[in-house]
Formats: C-alpha cells, structure tokens, sequence
C-alpha cells in the first residue's frame, strides 16, 4: 500500500520547545535595568540569548539588526552596567 504517514505531533513539540526557549532567553534579559521585552526579544533574535553571551557585540552590530543608533548605546551602557555589577569578564 502506497500513502503518506504523518506524525504532526513530533513536529508540534519540537515547534513548542524552540518557542519555549525563545521565551526563557528573553525572560533572561529582565535582569538587565532598562531592556525591555522588544528589545530582548531584538537581542534573541540576533543570537544574544543572555547578557553573558553578549561579548564582543559593538554598536554597529546592534545598528545592522535595526536598532537606532540611541538604543543600541543604551543597550551597551545598561549591559555593560550590568555585566560590571555582577562581575562578569570580557
């Protein structure tokens, strides 16, 4: 018998976990003063899912994503307040 088997359900949860990581790495970000859910959710979508992970990120970079240039130097001055506060390294 020739047909098709689809198992939707695998695909949902799969759906449903990378969702459920998104949220917990902008919910992450609520630890840094002044960074917003919109801007969280702009820094996840670049790939920056914690202010740890935020090495090396430079102006221009959070431009280029489309961040104004005003919020991307509020967003480096609160981050980097914050990575000094909690003692975190370059």
């Amino acid at each position: 018998m020739l047909g098709w088997k689809l198992d939707i359900s695998k695909e949902q949860q799969l759906d449903d976990g990378f969702e459920a990581r998104v949220e917990a790495a902008v919910a992450g970000w609520h630890d840094v003063s002044g960074i917003s859910d919109e801007i969280a959710q702009g820094l996840v979508n670049m790939g920056i899912v914690s202010p740890e992970a935020f090495i090396g990120v430079e102006l221009n970079d959070l431009i280029d994503t489309g961040f104004s240039e005003l919020e991307a130097k509020e967003i480096i001055e609160k981050v980097s307040e914050y990575r000094e506060t909690n003692k975190m390294t370059q």
